[in-house]
């Protein structure tokens, strides 16, 4: 898809647009999208070169509305980049104020979306920190450690889910986002609203060894050149 037809589809406004990666989730895809449709003006969507039949059932949606951009990352690509790439590439379409990242085994709890308005209108903050529950097979789970002894997520695990369209990320193994100055923790409560991440022990396992090879080769994000002059707190 050329990139003039893509800006033509991308409609401007002053609201939001979600951002999901997604790789292998066909059981999972089409729940993340249906929860989040009706609360933002435009979907991003970017299949990591997966093998079943996640990128079609997300190509059936855009043939159905056209606030939904599905794209697809070549194998080449999706071998060679990391997740800060893959994300930072689907960021540069965002054409809204302000973006919202899932991930294709998440979703948010009803709650927040009542509060969405108030939390886009405040001039004062760039992101927002909302706490997320992990659950693996079902079951809520607090403190975890993946196989190598890292420390992965431990409760309320807030997540840098909601920002600026201007923030970007940089890191290798767990990306960080940069390119804002003031954020705000949402109010904690078990009753929500939470990011909901449910995932397989099987799914679990895999990325607990791809995060730990990741961590052992001791992997650091290097900032281009043209990005030396811009400090992590930019505001524009």
């Amino acid at each position: 898809m050329e990139l003039n037809s893509v800006k033509e589809i991308m409609r401007r406004t002053k609201n939001l647009t979600s951002v999901t990666l997604y790789k292998n989730e066909e059981e999972l895809i089409k729940k993340t999208i249906n929860h989040i449709y009706p609360h933002v003006d435009n979907i991003i969507l970017c299949d990591d070169n997966s093998n079943d039949s996640s990128y079609t059932i997300c190509k059936n949606y855009v043939d159905f509305d056209r606030k939904i951009l599905n794209l697809k990352l070549p194998k080449v690509i999706s071998d060679t980049w990391n997740i800060v790439d893959k994300k930072n590439f689907m960021l540069a379409f965002v054409n809204t104020w302000w973006t919202l990242v899932l991930d294709a085994d998440e979703y948010i709890e009803d709650g927040f979306y009542k509060e969405l308005p108030n939390m886009m209108n405040d001039k004062k903050y760039d992101v927002y920190g909302i706490p997320r529950k992990n659950y693996i097979d079902g079951e809520w789970i607090k403190t975890r450690k993946t196989v190598a002894g890292v420390l992965d997520a431990t409760y309320p695990d807030y997540q840098l889910r909601l920002f600026r369209a201007r923030c970007r990320y940089c890191g290798s193994v767990h990306e960080e986002l940069t390119g804002y100055m003031h954020q705000r923790r949402l109010y904690l409560s078990e009753d929500g609203p939470h990011i909901i991440h449910d995932k397989t022990s099987q799914k679990q396992k895999l990325q607990d060894k791809r995060y730990d090879e990741l961590a052992r080769r001791k992997i650091h994000f290097v900032k281009p050149k043209f990005m030396e002059k811009i400090p992590d707190n930019y505001k524009e």
